[in-house]
């Protein structure tokens, strides 16, 4: 098994040392774990493609969630599945929300 990147930290647009992943066709974003994520949170990924979390069923061992989403803009609905140790970039309303400084 492969060791999972480490997660920068940096000064983000005034919101201080956050967790930062790096979108293609965006650059640093602020990201949360997917552990935090709950219903009605938007999550950012590659090339400006936006998601609403609709439900989250985690397994039975703990270690991975089945996210029931929603993609804005397309309305398309289906699974994705994450570990929740993975951090996945989100708007700023859900990091303000998930955010602990």
């Amino acid at each position: 098994m492969r060791n999972p990147k480490p997660v920068e930290k940096r000064n983000f647009k005034g919101l201080g040392f956050v967790p930062v992943v790096h979108l293609q066709g965006i650059g640093p974003v602020p990201a949360v774990p997917a552990s935090s994520l709950r219903k009605g949170d938007i999550t950012i990924w590659n090339y400006g493609g936006q998601e609403r979390v609709l439900d989250v069923e985690t397994s039975p061992s703990g270690k991975t969630a089945v996210f029931r989403i929603e993609s804005i803009g397309h309305g398309t609905l289906w699974d994705r599945r994450m570990n929740l140790s993975r951090y996945v970039a989100v708007d700023h309303t859900t990091f303000k929300k998930r955010h602990k400084a």
